[in-house]
Formats: structure tokens, C-alpha cells, sequence
């Protein structure tokens, strides 16, 4: 998981220790913000939300220890994403929502070796 700025767009990359992928889907989302699976409430900043789900794509082992124990949460506050925060792992699927300045453009793209979901969001 990493985050940074460049000329013109805010960028969030999700990395894989695993060959390939996990199927992913990226949504337009509205608060009421919840945490999986306890239905918790949560706070994400911005004005503007995505969801990104990734089925199959969990922070756990086989073996259930961690492989992912690096930050949940970023507020970098930057142009466009303002907020990036994980919603839970629950049964091998990875919820994050995205807070962002307001609506924008964005592109999503898969990178390999290592294998890598790049979000780049517009400013």
C-alpha cells in the first residue's frame, strides 16, 4: 500500500505478494461510511467517495497470520485524495473507501511483476 502526488493527478497503489490480481471493482460511494463486518460506523474525509473492493484480495495468509501489516489509514491531504482508509477484511475480500477534494477523473490499471492495482485520480 502506498500513496503520493504527482503533476496533475494523486496516485494509490495496492501491491500483491502473490502472482496476479485479485478481481477488483471501484464504486462510487455516499455516508453513511461503515466498517466490515461490524457495521460500525466510520468517518472518511472528503467531499466526493469511491469503494474499492478486491475479492480475494485479503491481508491474510492461509494460515491466517498477517501479509500485509503496514498502515490502514493515509490522510495525505492531497490535491484530490484527501483520504484512503481500509473498511475491513472479512472472508477474503478487502474494502478501502476513498476520500477525495470532489468529483474528477480517474484511471485504473494493473501493473505486473510485482502485481500492482494502480488508482491515479485527477486534479
Amino acid at each position: 500500500m502506498r500513496v503520493g502526488t504527482h503533476d496533475g493527478y494523486d496516485r494509490i497503489v495496492f501491491e500483491f505478494m502473490e502472482d496476479g490480481t485479485p478481481e477488483f471493482r471501484i464504486e462510487a460511494t455516499e455516508p453513511p461510511f461503515t466498517m466490515d463486518p461490524s457495521g460500525m460506523p466510520m468517518a472518511v474525509n472528503g467531499s466526493a467517495f469511491l469503494q474499492v473492493i478486491f475479492n480475494g484480495g485479503t491481508k491474510v495468509g492461509d494460515d491466517g497470520s498477517p501479509t500485509y501489516t503496514g498502515p490502514t489509514e493515509f490522510g495525505p491531504g492531497f490535491d484530490q485524495l484527501v483520504d484512503l482508509i481500509e473498511r475491513g477484511d472479512f472472508e477474503a475480500v478487502n474494502n478501502w473507501y476513498v476520500g477525495m477534494a470532489g468529483e474528477g477523473c480517474l484511471r485504473a490499471f494493473v501493473l505486473s511483476d510485482p502485481s500492482r492495482v494502480v488508482i491515479d485520480l485527477e486534479h
